[in-house]
C-alpha cells in the first residue's frame, strides 16, 4: 500500500472518530476543540488556534511559500450557507507541502464542524422554544385564573347582600377582562390553524384608525393621557375592517399601558412610496434595546414601574404583527430605550 493510500485511511478514521465524538458534545467550545483536533492530525502543524468571528483578530494572510505550494500559516475557515462560523489556523515553524488528499480531509473536518454547530444552535433554539411554552402555558394559566379569583370572590358578597354595586362591578370588568383573555387566545390558535380567514375589501384606513382612538380617548383622558390624531386625507387599502381595528385597538392599548400622567400618544397616517404608512408613538417608559427584538413574541411581557397595569397574555402586539402580515403589510417597534418612549410603524400596500 502506498504513503499516499494509508494517509488517506489513516485520514478517514480520524474523521470518523471526529464525527462519532460529536455526537455527544454539549457547547461550541466542544465543536471547536474536536475540530481542532481533527486538522491537527491532518496537518501537524507546531501551533493552532480557533478564530471566531466576533473576536476581532485578524487572520494571517497567505504568504509567497503559501502560493507555491508550501505554507508556514494556514487558514481553514468553517463555513456554512455562506456564514463563516469560524477558521481553524495552523502555524509551522518551517515551509510545508501537502496533497490535495489533506485539504480535501480538511474540508470535510471543517464541514462536519460547521454541521455540528449549526446541529447544536438548533438544539438550543428548540429547548429555549420549550421552555418558553412552558413558561407561557402557567403565565397563560395564572392570567385566566386571576379574574376568575375575583369573580367567585363577589359572589360571596352578593350571597351575604353586602355591596351588591361593588360585586356586579368587580364580575363585570374580570369577565370582560376574562372574555378578551380567551378571545386573544383563540385568534392566534384560529391563525395557526390557517382557520382565519380575512374578508377583504378596498376601504379607507383613516376612519378606522380615527375611530379606534376616538374610543380610548375617555379612558386616557381619565388616566392624564392625551391622545393627538394626525390623519387628513383618505388612505385607500384593501383590508378586513374588522382585523383592522383590532390592529389599532391593540396599539393604542398598548401605548397607553405604558404611558404615565401627563403622557402623550402621537397617532399619523401618510402615503409613502406604494404602501400607508401609520405610526402610533408615545412618550412612555419606553423599551429597553435587549426587549426590542421581542416585542412581537407571543406572551412576551414587561411591567415597568410607573405605568398603568393592564392584566393579559402578552398576546396584542404577536396579533399585531399576525393581522398585518395577513394584510400584505408589515410592522416595526422602534424605541431610544427605557423612558425615552416608544413607536410602532406600520406599513400596508395601498389600493391600486
Amino acid at each position: 500500500m502506498s504513503k499516499s493510500a494509508e494517509a488517506l485511511i489513516y485520514g478517514i478514521r480520524s474523521l470518523q472518530r471526529f464525527v462519532d465524538a460529536l455526537s455527544a458534545v454539549e457547547s461550541p467550545e466542544q465543536v471547536y476543540a474536536f475540530g481542532l483536533t481533527a486538522i491537527q492530525e491532518i496537518f501537524k502543524p507546531n501551533g493552532a488556534f480557533v478564530l471566531l468571528p466576533d473576536s476581532g483578530a485578524q487572520a494571517p494572510r497567505p504568504t509567497a511559500a503559501h502560493k507555491a505550494g508550501s505554507v508556514t500559516d494556514l487558514t481553514i475557515p468553517v463555513t456554512l450557507d455562506g456564514e463563516c462560523l469560524g477558521q481553524f489556523l495552523l502555524h509551522f515553524n518551517r515551509p510545508a507541502s501537502f496533497t490535495d488528499t489533506d485539504f480535501a480531509l480538511a474540508g470535510l473536518a471543517a464541514a462536519q464542524t460547521a454541521q455540528a454547530l449549526v446541529q447544536l444552535r438548533e438544539r438550543d433554539r428548540l429547548k429555549q422554544a420549550a421552555r418558553r411554552k412552558d413558561e407561557s402555558i402557567a403565565m397563560a394559566v395564572h392570567e385566566l385564573r386571576s379574574p376568575l379569583t375575583a369573580i367567585i370572590g363577589a359572589t360571596f358578597l352578593l350571597r351575604a347582600e353586602k355591596e351588591k354595586e361593588k360585586a356586579i362591578e368587580i364580575i363585570n370588568r374580570n369577565g370582560r377582562a376574562q372574555a378578551r383573555l380567551i378571545d386573544d387566545l383563540l385568534k392566534l390558535s384560529q391563525v395557526d390553524a390557517g382557520r382565519l380567514k380575512l374578508q377583504f375589501k378596498v376601504l379607507d384606513l383613516v376612519p378606522i384608525v380615527r375611530q379606534v382612538f376616538d374610543d380610548i380617548e375617555p379612558t386616557a383622558s381619565a388616566h392624564g393621557v392625551f391622545v393627538d390624531t394626525q390623519m387628513a386625507e383618505a388612505i385607500m387599502i384593501r383590508g378586513d375592517a374588522r382585523r383592522l381595528s383590532q390592529i389599532f385597538w391593540n396599539l393604542a392599548s398598548n401605548s397607553l399601558r405604558f404611558s404615565s400622567t401627563g403622557g402623550r400618544i402621537h397617532v399619523t397616517a401618510a402615503k409613502e412610496d406604494g404602501f400607508a404608512r401609520i405610526c402610533v408613538s408615545d412618550n412612555g417608559c419606553g423599551i429597553s434595546k435587549d426587549r426590542l427584538p421581542f416585542v412581537f413574541d407571543r406572551f412576551e411581557q414587561a411591567h415597568e414601574p410607573g405605568t398603568q397595569r393592564y392584566d393579559g397574555l402578552g398576546l396584542g402586539l404577536a396579533i399585531v404583527k399576525e393581522f398585518i402580515t395577513m394584510h400584505g403589510g408589515n410592522v416595526s417597534a422602534e424605541s431610544a430605550g427605557s423612558g425615552q418612549g416608544a413607536a410602532f410603524i406600520l406599513q400596508f400596500p395601498l389600493a391600486d
